[in-house]
């Protein structure tokens, strides 16, 4: 058994106790836009364009303890003002640490559902079709 299932989600972990040691640790966000960030995201977006997609940004679902809510909105307006569609709060896109497995962006079996739920209702919000998972 690879841990993944058949749509390449780790899925080993499910049902595991959280790890006790786990390290909430996080790279540095800086609240910039990178360079090289910006040329995939335009490529992706040119690429969408042309077949009529619709591209759309949401924020990743980590612990609460390391989300670098100061730097949100920094990132926040940075996007909006390349004209980048990014949906839902980024601070609820937060889920407590307990929800984790052995780091900040590992979700539990819980804090996925939580995170699923709190997208599709994102998704929803923004006009964006989906079907429940």
């Amino acid at each position: 058994m690879s841990g993944f299932n058949e749509r390449g989600d780790l899925i080993s972990h499910l049902g595991m106790p959280r790890k006790a040691d786990a390290e909430m640790k996080h790279a540095a966000v800086s609240g910039e836009l990178s360079p090289d960030f910006m040329q995939a995201i335009n490529r992706l977006r040119a690429a969408a364009e042309a077949t009529g997609a619709r591209v759309v940004l949401t924020w990743p679902g980590v612990a609460a303890s390391v989300y670098p809510a100061e730097k949100a909105d920094m990132l926040h307006q940075a996007l909006k003002a390349e004209g980048i569609e990014v949906i839902g709060d980024p601070v609820a896109c937060s889920v407590p640490d307990s929800l984790t497995f052995d780091t900040p962006y590992h979700l539990s079996a819980e804090g996925r559902r939580l995170r699923t739920d709190r997208l599709i209702n994102d998704l929803r919000a923004a006009g964006v079709e989906c079907d429940e998972p």
